[in-house]
């Protein structure tokens, strides 16, 4: 059993020091002339750097997106009644809510206007690529005003909830 226990230890210990041991920015020594790409851990986005007399062109990668799992990660090194405080707490609760919500979207058009970008660099778009874009634009549109609608709904309904006047809810409704 203890045998056992010290095995277990032992592998998420080699599993998770790779993280802590790795430096979340590489280091590249800069040769004049020459283009670099910079690379960070999976919180940050990435940059390059390309000399101004150069004909290179290039699409910037969507950032990633790793709140959700820094939230995890931060809940993990919490203690049980430091959890089941952040856990109470409205504003942490909404504040997830509103960035799972939001991300769908943003990510969304994120990644159509790299798909926009990746395409370009293979020449000028055709028109049937062009209308392609153009839809899928549109639907990021369609699903943010769906978004902000349903948003309004659930506002509303936690007014009246919560006792708030016709008026309030009316109000809410009509922004």
């Amino acid at each position: 059993m203890k045998v056992n226990i010290v095995i277990i230890s032992l592998l998420i210990l080699s599993l998770s020091s790779c993280a802590l041991f790795k430096s979340p920015a590489s280091k590249h020594e800069l040769k004049p002339g020459e283009t670099y790409w910079f690379d960070y851990d999976s919180t940050r986005s990435s940059a390059i750097y390309i000399p101004a007399d150069s004909n290179i062109k290039y699409c910037v990668a969507p950032p990633p997106d790793v709140a959700q799992s820094v939230i995890a990660a931060l809940k993990a090194e919490m203690s049980t009644e430091q959890i089941q405080k952040v856990s109470g707490d409205a504003g942490f609760s909404t504040a997830v809510v509103d960035l799972a919500r939001r991300t769908t979207t943003v990510n969304f058009i994120r990644d159509t206007l790299y798909r926009v970008c990746e395409a370009r660099l293979q020449g000028p778009l055709t028109a049937t690529e062009k209308e392609i874009f153009l839809a899928a634009i549109a639907a990021a549109k369609d699903m943010a005003i769906a978004e902000k609608d349903k948003q309004k709904q659930e506002l509303a309904q936690t007014a009246e909830r919560n006792g708030a006047s016709v008026q309030t809810i009316q109000k809410i409704l009509e922004q």
